[in-house]
């Protein structure tokens, strides 16, 4: 990358407004996305069905919990000016760098899992998905890719903050095979993914388009339901993550094969275009997801209602010394629990 843009423009009123916009939305995607992925969560861990569905968004929870909040550095770096703050640190970057690979890589094989799995139970009806093999899979997953960014931390000569992108990166290795069999990993597991997850949503819609006449039980209904959400998971996965898989096959074409840095001699590839694919589609998903959740699954509503209901209850008793607290009609009245407190056991 020879001939860049000067990174003075960044100082300048367009660009502070284009940072102070990406900023706001970070930190929009942190008050939905952290709220909504716990009580996702929750509301997951204590049902009592333990399908492969199930396991696979209770997994995906968690994952998004934490990508909900680790951009919060680049969402307060993005309103100073770009100044680093935190990131300016060796000791903060080298870790947030390794968490944030390893929660964008594990997001996308997660998502994988799930329109993969689904497209193969409606495929094949009689085919039973073996869970343990699954939950097996995203482990060795996790560990694989543990054991690549560690590795490429170890082999890298330092973790610095990138200005043009706002975000922390490792220096690039001595060893150039290493660097090589890398990037090549890493930009194996960040395509193949959407390549997967569109091949299976466009099987599973042609399959229940055909069915969709001859549904007739509540059970298939149920099901049906069931592969549409996880249908509606992985086209907000593709919507999130489209720009990634776009960067990356950009970079890999015009870096790695012509070794021709043209695109990002652009002003918008060269400050925005790491910020969207590296950080932007994996915290914009996490936040999207526990919206899709809420939208698709009526039990989990109530069950949220509840809770909510409850804890405004709570606060209303600790007001109130004598235990009695003031219905909307101005009487007093005892405390109850919820009346939607049920919900929680009914699954």
């Amino acid at each position: 990358m020879a001939s860049t843009p000067n990174t003075a423009v960044l100082t300048t009123t367009p660009y502070r407004l284009y940072d102070g916009i990406l900023a706001m939305g970070l930190w929009a995607c942190l008050i939905i996305g952290l709220p909504g992925n716990y009580l996702a969560l929750r509301y997951f861990v204590i049902s009592r069905k333990r399908n492969l569905s199930t396991l696979l968004y209770i997994i995906a929870c968690i994952i998004d919990l934490f990508s909900s909040v680790v951009h919060l550095p680049v969402a307060v770096n993005l309103f100073n000016d770009r100044d680093g703050g935190l990131l300016n640190s060796t000791y903060f970057c080298s870790p947030w760098y390794f968490l944030l690979l390893t929660l964008q890589l594990m997001s996308m094989f997660v998502a994988m899992l799930l329109a993969l799995s689904r497209a193969i139970v409606i495929l094949f009806p009689f085919y039973r998905v073996n869970r343990k093999t699954v939950m097996i899979s995203v482990l060795l997953m996790l560990f694989y890719h543990c054991f690549w960014n560690t590795l490429y931390l170890l082999l890298a000569k330092s973790t610095y903050y990138h200005l043009p992108s706002a975000l922390c990166y490792a220096s690039k290795p001595k060893n150039g095979t290493f660097y090589l069999l890398y990037q090549c990993n890493y930009n194996f597991w960040t395509i193949l993914p959407p390549l997967v997850v569109t091949v299976s949503l466009f099987c599973s819609v042609i399959k229940l388009k055909r069915e969709s006449i001859c549904i007739t039980s509540d059970t298939l209904k149920k099901n049906q339901r069931a592969s549409v959400t996880i249908g509606y998971f992985s086209v907000i996965f593709l919507i999130s993550n489209s720009f990634s898989f776009i960067n990356n096959t950009i970079y890999i074409i015009t870096e790695e094969v012509l070794v021709n840095p043209g695109p990002y001699n652009n002003k918008f590839m060269f400050f925005y275009s790491w910020l969207f694919s590296f950080l932007y589609c994996t915290v914009i998903n996490a936040a999207l997801n526990p919206i899709l959740y809420f939208w698709r699954i009526k039990k989990m509503r109530l069950w949220a209602l509840g809770r909510l209901r409850r804890v405004k209850v709570r606060v209303t008793k600790r007001r109130n010394t004598n235990g009695r607290y003031l219905t909307t009609n101005g009487h007093d009245t005892c405390v109850k629990d919820s009346p939607l407190s049920h919900a929680e056991t009914e699954f």
